[in-house]
């Protein structure tokens, strides 16, 4: 996830001449999600943590996704293939 939060400042201040598309950030929120299901349990935390665990990663990738929207409106499209 901290890739992830890095991605958007670099995308928030410097406006990066590469940046992920769309379907790339969705398929990587995606496979994020389902190995978080997969793994979860065996951490022991409670159902209470996962929820909130699962709620911040789905948000991190929602935030991102927005970036990625605004800079498809803004011209500015993303790149294919990441």
């Amino acid at each position: 996830m901290s890739l992830i939060e890095v991605m958007m400042v670099v995308a928030d201040h410097l406006d990066p001449d590469y940046f992920p598309a769309l379907e790339t950030v969705e398929r990587w929120r995606s496979r994020c999600l389902s190995i978080f299901e997969r793994d979860c349990h065996v951490w022991n935390t409670g159902r209470d943590y996962e929820a909130k665990r699962r709620t911040v990663i789905n948000g991190t990738f929602e935030r991102l996704i927005e970036i990625v929207r605004s800079r498809m409106a803004g011209n500015c499209a993303p790149a294919d293939g990441a």
